[in-house]
């Protein structure tokens, strides 16, 4: 990866991260998924790029893993209160998807494939401690 490209990931990266983070903290779920869904565009380069490269499988795999994240995160108008029990446990279900998604991410870039620069692997065990978090005032509110 190019300087230039890896300073423009990562200012999005930053940018993405910042966007979930504040929406964790104002309880705002349209800007957390937004920062989720704004963030998976790097790694549809990134990958892009590898696969471009090396021709390995685990880049597809990769690539596939965070289409699914894409859809997951999609922001959309509708709310859900804490009293539609359905809601939060299929909330809770796609918060443990994304988290897997975001761990397969992070050993990625920490084990697997070291050549990525590291900051990459900082935003996605950041997205994985606010998805965390995120679920864990949900289910606390409903008590």
């Amino acid at each position: 990866m190019t300087t230039t490209v890896e300073y423009i990931l990562t200012i999005a990266g930053a940018f993405c991260v910042f966007l979930n983070i504040y929406g964790v903290f104002t309880y705002n779920r349209r800007l957390l998924l937004s920062g989720l869904f704004f963030y998976c565009i790097i790694p549809f380069i990134q990958e892009s790029m590898a696969y471009k490269n090396d021709k390995l499988p685990v880049h597809i795999l990769l690539f596939i893993s965070f289409i699914i994240q894409l859809a997951f995160t999609l922001p959309n108008n509708n709310n859900y209160s804490t009293q539609n029990l359905p809601a939060i446990k299929l909330a809770i279900k796609i918060a443990l998807c994304l988290t897997v998604i975001n761990i397969l991410g992070a050993v990625n870039v920490f084990i697997l494939n070291p050549t990525i620069p590291f900051q990459f692997g900082i935003f996605h065990i950041t997205f994985i401690l606010s998805i965390a978090y995120a679920s864990y005032i949900v289910t606390k509110k409903r008590e």
